[in-house]
């Protein structure tokens, strides 16, 4: 997927899909990634956006970021004040304040940064049944490296249809925590 360089980037799904993993992987994929990528999160932002514009002498993280990228996480729970003015900076786009790219996550659409942003919504894993098994094969071998284990181990054809089976209501979240249980398992039983 080809985004415009310079566009602001709203990415919308449920919570546990990781979407300010797949902005990093946008920002690092792109012209910028000698840049810095600057991670807020919304629901912590001061509601007169000091701390992202600045006042009289003292600097905003805006400006401090320079030709960076920012990324506003939980955007959804920006107090509404301070959603205006970024949406404002959105549709500006690079300007004097802020030159790099601004990339937003919220749980559901922000239909005022329809227009002013790249949309990219990530579907739940509940409708992306067919790409557990692959996940789960991922998530495996990722947590047997962080285990030091030379070799990890097979998932049966078994385990990734009764997983199939189940909604995931926290997505890649509650699929890490499945999987760590399961390493520990297998862990305590090599120890027997």
């Amino acid at each position: 997927m080809s985004l415009p360089p310079d566009q602001a980037v709203l990415i919308s799904g449920e919570p546990g899909l990781e979407k300010d993993n797949l902005a990093a992987l946008i920002h690092y994929g792109s012209s910028s990634r000698q840049q810095l990528m600057l991670r807020l999160d919304g629901a912590l932002l001061k509601a007169d956006g000091i701390d992202l514009f600045g006042a009289e002498a003292e600097p905003g993280l805006l400006e401090l970021v320079g030709d960076g990228d920012l990324l506003i996480d939980k955007f959804d729970q920006v107090c509404e004040h301070l959603q205006l003015r970024l949406q404002e900076l959105a549709r500006s786009g690079p300007d004097q304040l802020f030159q790099g790219r601004l990339f937003f996550t919220a749980e559901s659409s922000v239909p005022a940064l329809d227009r002013c942003c790249t949309l990219i919504r990530v579907p739940p894993l509940r409708v992306r049944r067919q790409d557990l098994g692959e996940w789960l094969r991922y998530g495996v071998r990722q947590r047997s490296r962080k285990l030091g284990w030379a070799k990890p181990p097979a998932v049966p054809d078994a385990v990734v249809k009764r997983l199939q089976s189940y909604d995931v209501p926290n997505n890649l979240r509650e699929l890490e925590v499945l999987i760590y249980r399961a390493l520990q398992q297998v862990r305590r039983q090599g120890q027997d």
